[in-house]
């Protein structure tokens, strides 16, 4: 079963869905977990979910879950991916809340996924 609810996320509403499984993953958590929606401007623009273990950042959208927004860049575009992820710096949106996500959907099954659009 899957629960639904709205969060209010850089001052915009977020439908987020949570999987029956990932649901039961929380509650059986003693530390709190962020999910990170994170867009990424390089060469191309890529959307990931990185879930930060034990950390608090961006709003609380679920007792011991918390959701943050983050753009980040890298400062030179690799198309080689055997030389290593480029370390990402925060990008500065002139108009962030058009970028903003509007939905998220979170599982658990054996590792913590997600995924999210607008």
């Amino acid at each position: 079963m899957t629960m639904e609810r709205v969060v209010e996320l850089e001052g915009r509403p977020l439908r987020l869905r949570l999987t029956g499984a990932a649901e039961r993953a929380l509650a059986r958590r003693d530390r709190p977990l962020t999910a990170v929606l994170e867009l990424y401007f390089s060469c191309l623009i890529r959307k990931r979910v990185v879930f930060l273990e034990g950390e608090t950042a961006g709003v609380e959208a679920s007792p011991g879950l918390w959701l943050d927004f983050r753009p980040v860049m890298t400062h030179a575009c690799r198309v080689d991916e055997q030389a290593g992820a480029p370390p990402l710096t925060d990008f500065p949106l002139a108009r962030r809340a058009a970028f903003t996500p509007r939905w998220a959907r979170l599982d658990h099954d054996g590792a913590w996924r997600g995924e999210f659009g607008w």
